[in-house]
């Protein structure tokens, strides 16, 4: 629930999936005043993937704009039926734009440094509906098994991502390094301000298993 994951954030600095977040923070806005949907939309790591990623949606006047908590993009991204819009940053940016009726947003993953779009479905969602996308992350997904951590400082972009530290300079170069178990920690202490008492609890990262309904999967199983 939005109060949980609030609660959580203000005791220990923890974030969580796309959907906790995106849930949060539409309570959030929604809350202040805020004309606000919750959105779904696709991260396209392969072709074919299902919805998998939730946002938020703010109306101001007739403009649509996109602030969306994963993707940290640093300040609203206005969607537009007929011109590409930005953020301009070299270490956060992202490129929008419409084809084919959905919206493309073009971004930067720690984890996937040359990028990769997030395609918007559909705006409007209801509260129960997010609630049933995330929950179908308990048997499977890719931050169950591997820590991802992701802030804004400064006018960098700093985190973990997959067993490395991940930073996206200012400058537009990376830096990026595999880390220990005990570094992992400092890291989500000292440079992400989680809390000692969460950060150590954390256990190793494993290796990430193919989703359930995968074809490697599928071939694993037999």
């Amino acid at each position: 629930m939005p109060e949980d994951f609030l609660e959580a954030w203000l005791k220990h600095g923890t974030g969580g999936t796309c959907w906790a977040g995106a849930g949060a923070f539409h309570a959030l806005l929604a809350s202040l005043g805020f004309n606000v949907m919750r959105g779904v939309g696709t991260m396209l790591v392969t072709p074919s993937v299902s919805p998998n990623h939730g946002t938020v949606i703010v109306t101001l006047d007739e403009d649509r704009f996109l602030v969306d908590c994963s993707i940290l993009h640093g300040e609203p991204l206005r969607l537009t039926e007929d011109a590409e819009t930005r953020v301009e940053h070299s270490a956060w940016g992202v490129r929008c734009s419409k084809r084919d009726q959905h919206w493309y947003i073009n971004w930067r993953p720690l984890h996937q440094l040359d990028g990769f779009e997030c395609r918007l479905e559909y705006f409007g969602a209801a509260q129960r509906e997010f609630q049933n996308f995330h929950e179908r992350t308990r048997s499977w997904s890719p931050f169950n098994y591997e820590v991802t951590a992701r802030l804004n400082r400064g006018d960098r972009a700093v985190g973990l991502a997959f067993g490395k530290a991940v930073s996206l300079e200012a400058d537009g170069s990376v830096r990026e390094a595999a880390v220990t178990h005990a570094e992992r920690v400092r890291i989500l202490i000292e440079d992400l301000g989680m809390s000692e008492e969460i950060a150590q609890q954390l256990p190793e990262d494993v290796a990430t298993p193919p989703p359930p309904d995968s074809r490697t999967a599928r071939a694993n199983a037999k």
